[in-house]
């Protein structure tokens, strides 16, 4: 029995080292962590040898690490980034689509997307779910102006709340 409860202890040891989270920052460095706190104004986290670190959000590249929901379902690679919502507040979002215009997704209750062209500094919300929807397609037309096929293709209602990621993807392949 004794032997027994030591090699469970051993092997959750053996395991618990393991990293989970790759965190790569703005100036090169790439951490292997085993987890992280994003709570705080800084950003905290855990190197598997137990060493605590912190960076600014400024700092912070990238979150990669792989979700898996149930044993079932097939493992996701999963890129978090840090997103700037307003001049003062921003948030971690999963990276849904990169290009000319990134396409981000902030999981709380429901799924809010929002949309960031290169040189933009604050994110667009494009589609916030809430008890009351805001307009998807007011906010989507003004957003992509500059091409004139995904607006069409917008009043058309070939591109709608429910196929964001394609009407993204859409205008990093097709607009200029």
């Amino acid at each position: 029995m004794r032997l027994t409860i030591l090699a469970i202890l051993f092997a959750s040891c053996i395991f618990a080292q393991e990293a989970k989270y790759t965190i790569a920052t703005k100036d090169g460095n790439v951490y292997k962590v085993k987890s992280y706190n994003s709570k705080f104004k800084v950003f905290k986290f855990t190197l598997t040898n137990g060493q605590q670190r912190e960076i600014s959000y400024e700092n912070l590249e990238s979150i990669k690490f792989i979700r898996q929901r149930n044993r079932r379902s097939e493992p996701l690679d999963v890129t978090l980034e840090f997103v700037r919502i307003s001049e003062r507040n921003g948030t971690l979002m999963r990276v849904l689509k990169k290009g000319k215009c990134n396409l981000y997704v902030h999981e709380f209750d429901y799924l809010h997307y929002y949309v960031v062209r290169d040189g933009e500094q604050i994110a667009t919300p494009i589609y916030l779910k809430q008890i009351i929807s805001n307009n998807f397609k007011k906010t989507a037309l003004e957003y992509f102006k500059d091409c004139k096929e995904v607006t069409n293709r917008i009043k058309k209602k070939e591109f709608w709340k429910k196929n964001i990621p394609e009407m993204v993807e859409y205008y990093n392949n097709n607009c200029e």
